[in-house]
């Protein structure tokens, strides 16, 4: 069995680090928090599967994969050094994965599915903003590189439009 398979997501994916980091010879002490959401993701992928019993498809799956990512990083130091920065980007990855898929009635059918997601690495950056001890320094700013990954496990039920010509 082959076949394409488009969808769109919309995701509650919202992580968030905390560190505190102690001083070093070059900087103070210092706590810095890194969050990254997902809001939604969409793939467009090819099926590629065997029917080992009646009613069973096992399947791999890969192809393109599109996302919108957001970040945000603050960095503020006990000498009240302070970067504060944001991005959002719509980027595109690849994805694959693995499922089965079972017939549950006349088109009907339902799935479960990992897949996993990549849609490489990308930078921001977070300028000084301190404005203790005198004016900030624009050109003094904190480079983040964020790397966007993630692994999905999803169940769904599948309706075949038109005629149903596989039994699987």
């Amino acid at each position: 069995m082959w076949g394409i398979e488009g969808d769109f997501n919309g995701s509650g994916l919202d992580e968030s680090v905390l560190v505190a980091v102690p001083a070093n010879d070059t900087w103070a002490d210092r706590q810095e928090t890194q969050s990254r959401k997902l809001p939604w993701f969409s793939t467009i992928r090819g099926r590629l599967g065997i029917v080992p019993l009646d009613g069973w498809l096992f399947y791999a799956t890969g192809g393109l994969a599109v996302a919108q990512v957001r970040s945000d990083f603050s960095f503020l130091a006990s000498d009240l050094n302070a970067h504060v920065g944001s991005a959002s980007t719509t980027r595109t990855g690849w994805t694959a994965g693995a499922g089965v898929e079972w017939t549950v009635a006349a088109n009907w059918s339902m799935k479960f599915e990992y897949l996993y997601l990549d849609f490489g690495t990308w930078s921001f950056l977070s300028p000084n903003t301190s404005f203790f001890g005198g004016p900030a320094d624009p050109t003094f700013t904190w480079t983040n590189n964020i790397r966007a990954r993630e692994q999905i496990v999803r169940v769904g039920i599948n309706y075949k439009l038109g005629p149903s010509f596989a039994n699987y």
